[in-house]
């Protein structure tokens, strides 16, 4: 009865090893990554939403808590730069390779859908979109922090990034981005005053 009893257990626990973190493993399975609009809205000062954390932290707080919601992605991280913390390129399109970037959020080569499984496009091998998308990030009009230069070559504007995401004082901008567009104006549509509210955030799956 014992040796039963255990054998139930085993067998319990490897079920449970196999399929109990399935919500919230990082494990890549090679499916098209998740890239949504942030629900909540927010000035340029994103040091509120946590306590006292870094501004780009306080982005990826943002994502994660939508994220962890709706109980279906995992590790979320928000595709906002600052040349500090989080850089896709320092030169137009990643000339000069992928040792540019830091924390980036894009994967290389790998498809990224909508939520409800749209693939809105696949990025190169330098973890970039090429532009045209195949569709819209969302469907829903609105502005999106991006810290990205006027350029739309994925570098970072340092001027225009709110110092870093900590100051919604007056006189700073940012620059924003259109998440209805499927051009580079999803990295630069447009500037916007820190000290403004309604702004949303891109969100990407890692």
């Amino acid at each position: 009865m014992l040796r039963h009893g255990l054998s139930a257990l085993v067998l319990l626990a490897t079920a449970v090893s196999v399929t109990g973190c399935a919500g919230g493993s990082d494990e890549d399975d090679g499916s098209p990554k998740k890239i949504f609009v942030s629900s909540q809205l927010t000035n340029g000062d994103l040091r509120t939403i946590g306590n006292g954390i870094t501004g780009i932290m306080g982005a990826d707080a943002i994502c994660q808590n939508e994220a962890n919601g709706n109980g279906v992605f995992r590790t979320v991280k928000a595709m906002i730069v600052d040349d500090i913390r989080r850089r896709a390129c320092s030169t137009a399109g990643c000339a000069g390779g992928t040792a540019e970037q830091l924390d980036w959020v894009l994967k290389a080569d790998r498809a990224y859908a909508r939520a409800d499984g749209t693939v809105i496009g696949t990025t190169n091998a330098k973890g970039l979109f090429v532009f045209p998308l195949t569709n819209a990030i969302s469907t829903a009009g609105g502005n999106v922090l991006t810290g990205f230069s006027s350029n739309a070559d994925w570098t970072s504007d340092i001027a225009k990034n709110c110092q870093n995401w900590e100051n919604s004082g007056g006189g700073l901008n940012a620059t924003i981005g259109s998440n209805t567009s499927t051009g580079s104006s999803i990295l630069q549509n447009g500037n916007r005053a820190c000290n403004l509210g309604l702004v949303r955030i891109y969100c990407v799956e890692q």
